[in-house]
């Protein structure tokens, strides 16, 4: 009988799992000293044990507040991550608040201890383990958690922004937030991903939104023509010190004041205008039709008037008709200005216009021109009708 040997692989599966789980709520007690005058509480929730420990824990705290307000509780994400060769300090923290009022609690936050303090009082502290997904050592102060009132000497602190700490560079970074008006408040810039490179040419502007475009729509919804966006800085408690840019999409009606329009303000007033045709006004919201049209004064180094085609060098050719000076006299004694220049009562209903009234004052000067050459002229001929006389006697 023989023996035939099969052979066999092995494999060995090394498996390492995370211990994660969800634990019921911890009621740490009420936020505040329950005698008056009702100091609130501090409570230290996480502390490094051991400068051995490595860990990557998250929990979750709950502020509860009063309970006959609907925007005095919060609850907030906290993770906590530590290698074991840091020593008696963490690595990372972030706070960030999930749900509620995210100024309902504010943290504390060294490179060793957190802690956390109630905004408002008549409500409870609440804290649970989501996860410890590495070892099993744990930054958690055991519990009962014995609460003072005085405040922590800390390096961060957190209240409405989230944050996160960098204990390796020890820099603090805040993160955005959702105010219970639903507003979106943001504690860094904003970088969006256009998806363009550099040698591509300007998107064509489309229904809808693209990669890298802000769009504000109106309440009928993405897809309806009207919209309004506004960039602001300044603002938070007097009006008059806000500095916006408003752009303004389609309304129903023309009359509309942000009817397709793009306005800049400073001190919470308008100064700028640009209307859906591309007139600019400045200081005044009704450019006239004109392209630019400023209510106040103006100083420019250099102003170009182009391709004014009645330019009057024509003045200087033989057949043009000068008025003799007789007919200017006689026509500024009764009309009281200059033929061919309007006169004050036009200019202030019609305006001036700068290139037909440079026009004007030229001819007058090319005019003037004239007459002196005229009068040079006629005093040479006098002077050598007088030099002939004198040379007679």
């Amino acid at each position: 009988m023989y023996l035939k040997f099969i052979p066999v692989t092995i494999i060995l599966c090394f498996c390492f799992v995370a211990k994660s789980f969800s634990q019921s709520w911890n009621d740490l007690g009420p936020g505040y000293q329950t005698s008056d005058p009702y100091p609130f509480y501090y409570f230290k929730i996480a502390t490094v044990n051991a400068a051995t420990d490595r860990y990557a824990t998250i929990i979750e705290v709950s502020a509860q507040g009063d309970a006959n307000y609907f925007d005095q509780q919060g609850t907030f994400t906290v993770r906590i991550d530590k290698y074991e060769n840091s020593g008696a300090r963490f690595d990372g923290v972030e706070v960030r608040n999930t749900s509620g009022n995210p100024f309902a609690a504010t943290f504390y936050i060294s490179n060793n201890a957190i802690w956390v303090k109630s905004t408002y009082l008549w409500g409870r502290m609440y804290y649970r383990v989501i996860a410890d997904f590495i070892g099993n050592s744990s930054p958690l102060v055991t519990l009962p958690i014995v609460p003072t009132t005085s405040a922590p000497v800390t390096t961060f602190v957190s209240n409405g922004f989230g944050i996160k700490c960098d204990f390796d560079n020890n820099v603090s970074y805040q993160l955005p937030f959702i105010q219970t008006n639903g507003s979106t408040i943001l504690g860094q810039g904003v970088a969006m991903n256009s998806k363009l490179i550099n040698t591509q040419d300007r998107p064509a502007i489309t229904t809808g939104f693209i990669a890298g475009e802000i769009n504000g729509f109106s309440g009928a919804g993405q897809t309806a023509d009207d919209g309004f966006l506004r960039l602001s800085a300044g603002g938070g408690t007097t009006a008059a010190t806000k500095t916006f840019i408003d752009i303004s999409g389609y309304t129903a009606s023309a009359t509309n004041d942000r009817y397709e329009n793009i306005i800049l303000g400073t001190q919470g007033l308008e100064r700028v205008r640009v209307d859906g045709s591309g007139n600019v006004g400045i200081g005044t919201k009704d450019a006239h039709g004109y392209k630019l049209a400023v209510n106040g004064a103006g100083i420019f180094t250099k102003v170009v008037v182009k391709n004014y085609v009645n330019w009057p060098d024509y003045v200087f050719d033989s057949s043009y008709h000068l008025p003799t000076l007789e007919s200017v006299e006689k026509y500024v004694t009764v009309n009281k200005h200059l033929q061919g220049i309007p006169n004050a009562a036009t200019i202030e209903n019609e305006n001036v216009d700068l290139g037909a009234m440079q026009s004007m004052l030229l001819k007058k000067m090319e005019e003037v021109t004239l007459y002196l050459i005229e009068l040079k002229k006629e005093n040479n001929a006098l002077r050598e009708e007088v030099r002939q006389l004198k040379a007679k006697y």
